[in-house]
């Protein structure tokens, strides 16, 4: 996330857009259940009403010109989550 922040101050492509840094919509629930999957024995929240996916279509044209490659959103969660959890 620092990256898109820096890209987008000094890029000069970027001056007056809207930068987002998110590839997708995601939502809890989805992250819970990969939380569920990989750490079982975590305690990890039952899913919410109104967790799931965001179903809003975002431009998120700008921000991918900018970083180029996304890293995929599963990665990103389990990455995050080694640091907490134990598998």
């Amino acid at each position: 996330m620092a990256r898109i922040h820096y890209l987008g101050l000094v890029s000069e492509e970027t001056a007056g857009k809207r930068l987002f840094a998110f590839a997708h919509p995601w939502g809890p629930n989805p992250m819970f259940a990969l939380l569920r999957k990989h750490y079982p024995n975590a305690r990890i929240p039952e899913d919410w009403e109104g967790g799931e996916a965001d179903k809003q279509i975002w431009d998120v044209s700008a921000s991918t010109a900018l970083i180029g490659k996304w890293i995929p959103l599963e990665t990103s969660i389990l990455a995050t989550a080694a640091t907490t959890y134990e598998a």
